[in-house]
């Protein structure tokens, strides 16, 4: 019947044509997928486009989400050199002299691996960009402050703390810094313009990541962290 698994002579597992589909589309295993869109944008399809690789990922095989697909384009470092630029706004500048003087946290958003751990808390130090990160199954507030908490125990208190309007890092985050006397400074979610270095710095662990996930063939991002 249309829509059912069967197995090749191979032992692989194939989805049969159903609807718009033609032919059977085979089923990756976990491991198998970072691989394969690799195979498609950079050796088949000669680095085309989100929406090309999509389609032609979409008619070879089944269970590969678009989301998986524009994650790892996002990082592709050949499509990185040829896209156009943007324009954004304005960054503003916070010029500081000493180290620990502000720290910033963000979350990277892994929960599209489907994995245990979805987040990664990401804390930073303005002066140095001494970073740590840290894996989360949940971004609930305790979660986020065991994990800030530990980096203040390591690295010293912060003259200022500094984070998005998020939920998260509200409450018992708060609760947490003014603990220590430190004054927390609330920006925008997402906003470059007002949580700059945070959110420029998320990309080179995101590609660090994402480039150990490939080379190892594995969705268990936060083993890279270890």
């Amino acid at each position: 019947m249309a829509g059912q698994h069967s197995q090749d002579i191979n032992g692989q597992l194939y989805r049969q044509p159903e609807g718009k589909y033609k032919l059977p589309r085979f089923c990756p295993r976990e491991n198998q997928v970072f691989g394969l869109i690799v195979k498609e944008h950079a050796n088949e399809l000669m680095h085309a486009g989100r929406d090309k690789t999509w389609a032609e990922i979409d008619r070879k095989y089944y269970g590969i989400t678009k989301m998986e697909v524009a994650f790892l384009l996002e990082h592709c470092a050949t499509c990185a050199k040829t896209r156009s630029g943007t324009t954004v706004a304005p960054l503003e500048s916070t010029i500081l002299k000493e180290l620990w003087e502000r720290h910033q946290n963000d979350l990277i958003d892994f929960r599209h691996l489907g994995q245990k751990f979805k987040w990664c808390l990401l804390v930073r130090d303005h002066f140095s960009k001494f970073s740590g990160a840290y894996p989360m199954e949940t971004k609930e507030c305790k979660n986020v402050a065991l994990h800030l908490g530990g980096f203040i125990e390591l690295f010293g208190i912060p003259g200022i703390h500094q984070c998005d309007n998020g939920t998260e890092f509200k409450g018992a985050c708060d609760r947490l810094v003014k603990l220590h006397g430190i004054p927390v400074v609330h920006s925008k979610p997402r906003t470059p313009q007002t949580n700059s270095l945070i959110e420029q710095a998320i990309g080179a662990p995101k590609s660090k990541i994402l480039k150990w996930m490939m080379e190892m063939q594995s969705t268990e991002w936060w083993l890279a962290l270890q």
